[in-house]
């Protein structure tokens, strides 16, 4: 049996290599016969009736690249370099990334699996947090500005402690010089009123991150405009390529994406640091 990466990989293989040889099905662009460059013509001229292959694919890539890049939130990542090339350090948040860039061109099931998996993590501790088994009453109000940004913000590795001598772990053994917290260990220390409410303000949180619900439903709505089209011109019975068929794919799982991390920060680069 073909595991499922394996299978989905040499699906995009095929699909890729189909396209080389079926853009030419694309509709020709149409001239008219007549000119337009005499002094008697109108001042606007409209563009011709018909698509080139330039035009499929800039379209194609561009929308490809949009909801790659710009759908994936990614986790805080330790702010240390990797490896070196050449005397430039390599950041350990650029490679994460461009793992994450990649997966999503050849698997995008994978970001929409760790989408869903976050967003259901973030749903569980939003109302743990806002238990009165976590604080006294006099103490409720204080949580009560939690929200799913906030959640979210303990999911992606947003809270961080210094020290791990505290929790028994000695420094040597630290591999990096503050301590994420997982989202089990911030109710634990929540409990015992070792974390202040304010950490976790939302205004404070939405200034690190590097888009806003507006942002994300502007890409949202250019990512379905290429979606609408195609759609259009199979009503109209009018063919599309596959190199659209491939990227209305990847349109849907963006959209689907956006709305699993919507309360997620986006391009948090620090954590806050206990």
């Amino acid at each position: 049996m073909i595991p499922p990466l394996a299978l989905s990989t040499l699906l995009k293989i095929i699909v890729f290599q189909t396209v080389i040889f079926k853009l030419t099905d694309a509709i020709p662009i149409n001239f008219s016969s007549t000119p337009t460059t005499s002094s008697s013509s109108a001042s606007y001229v409209p563009s011709p009736n018909g698509r080139g292959t330039a035009d499929i694919i800039l379209s194609s890539i561009i929308t490809l690249t949009l909801c790659v890049y710009t759908s994936i939130h990614l986790n805080i990542a330790p702010n240390s370099n990797l490896f070196s090339i050449f005397g430039f350090g390599i950041k350990r948040a650029t490679v994460y990334q461009f793992y994450w860039v990649i997966t999503a061109l050849i698997a995008p099931e994978f970001v929409l699996f760790a989408s869903f998996n976050q967003w259901k993590t973030a749903r569980r501790l939003f109302p743990e947090i806002l238990q009165p088994t976590i604080t006294v009453s006099s103490d409720i109000k204080n949580w009560s500005h939690t929200t799913m940004t906030s959640a979210f913000f303990v999911v992606m590795g947003g809270v961080a402690y210094r020290r791990g001598t505290d929790f028994g772990i000695p420094e040597a053994a630290l591999k990096f010089p503050n301590l994420i917290l997982t989202p089990e260990c911030f109710l634990e220390l929540a409990t015992r009123k070792m974390i202040h409410p304010g950490i976790l303000d939302t205004r404070s949180i939405t200034e690190r991150s590097k888009a806003d619900a507006l942002a994300k439903f502007l890409i949202c709505v250019q990512a379905l405009w290429m979606a609408i089209n195609v759609v259009a011109r199979k009503a109209g019975g009018l063919p599309s390529t596959l190199i659209e068929l491939n990227v209305v794919v990847h349109v849907v799982v963006t959209v689907v994406v956006y709305g699993m991390w919507w309360y997620k920060p986006l391009g948090v680069q620090n954590p806050i640091i206990l």
